[in-house]
């Protein structure tokens, strides 16, 4: 609904500003305009009352909904389009995940064996890796394929012997 048909409702309108009008609030005894009505950047009409009526005390008092402030939709309710990250946005986050899990595949490598806290975190920054490629895909989470594929890889990393290990960090896991 377009604003000259809530102005048109309205007693004592003035135009106070191009897109800006006063008027009397129809929800409560006005003396004197304490009615704000604009238009807004994405043509929605905003009124405000500063005796402080609601925005839905105001429309309902001229016979309108809140609804009717608009023409169609509103661009900010939209729903945003998902974008997929660049590496420049992501790669900080990244960054410790990837040096954890180096430590710990260094460990690995050198024969060291991981106490399950340190595997269970080791697992975490494989999936958060994982995630971060994904995110760089324009993916919002990884699949289940890409799951179990990871938790291969690390299980293996974890349970081979030492040149076993050599092929599957060379290899990415796929021997």
């Amino acid at each position: 609904m377009s604003v000259d048909k809530i102005l048109n409702r309205l007693e004592k309108v003035r135009r106070t500003s191009p897109g800006r009008w006063i008027a009397k609030c129809p929800a409560h005894a006005d003396k004197a305009p304490s009615l704000s009505i604009a238009v807004g950047e994405d043509m929605r009409s905003l009124i405000h009352c500063h005796a402080g009526c609601t925005a839905e005390a105001v429309m309902s008092a001229i016979g309108l909904t809140m609804a009717d402030l608009f023409d169609g939709p509103v661009s900010h309710h939209k729903p945003p389009v998902r974008q997929p990250w660049s590496w420049g946005d992501v790669m900080p986050a990244t960054l410790l995940p990837l040096l954890v899990a180096f430590q710990y595949l260094t460990k690995v490598h050198r024969g060291e064996t991981l106490t399950k806290a340190q595997q269970a975190e080791l697992w975490q920054c494989i999936v958060r890796v994982g995630s971060t490629i994904s995110l760089i895909d324009g993916k919002r989470q990884l699949t289940q394929a890409e799951m179990h594929r990871y938790s291969r890889i690390a299980e293996r990393l974890l349970n081979e012997s030492e040149a076993e290990r050599e092929i599957a960090l060379t290899s990415g896991g796929d021997h």
